[in-house]
């Protein structure tokens, strides 16, 4: 029997993430990027991923009505996110 890979949840405070440096395949975020701590969340996930990881995300369109919606601290564009994730290979 296949074994599944653990899954690991943290809340998008400045809290320090159970998972080992360097041990995840894979980073999963969908419709939370924009209402997290961001750089603290991008860089848990970073730390996180291993060399050859993923980092998989999904968020609302920024001039959409659920982009705009009130209660989210960042808004995100298709240039915000080139930015912000090519700079991640400096890090």
């Amino acid at each position: 029997m296949a074994r599944t890979p653990p899954t690991f949840s943290w809340i998008s405070t400045a809290i320090r993430c159970r998972c080992r440096d360097s041990t995840g395949s894979d980073v999963r975020a969908s419709h939370f990027l924009e209402l997290s701590a961001f750089d603290h969340v991008i860089s848990e996930s970073y730390r996180v991923l291993k060399p050859d990881g993923h980092f998989i995300f999904a968020v609302p369109y920024a001039n959409s009505a659920d982009g705009m919606y009130p209660g989210h601290l960042i808004f995100l564009t298709n240039l915000s996110k080139r930015r912000i994730f090519s700079s991640q290979s400096t890090l």
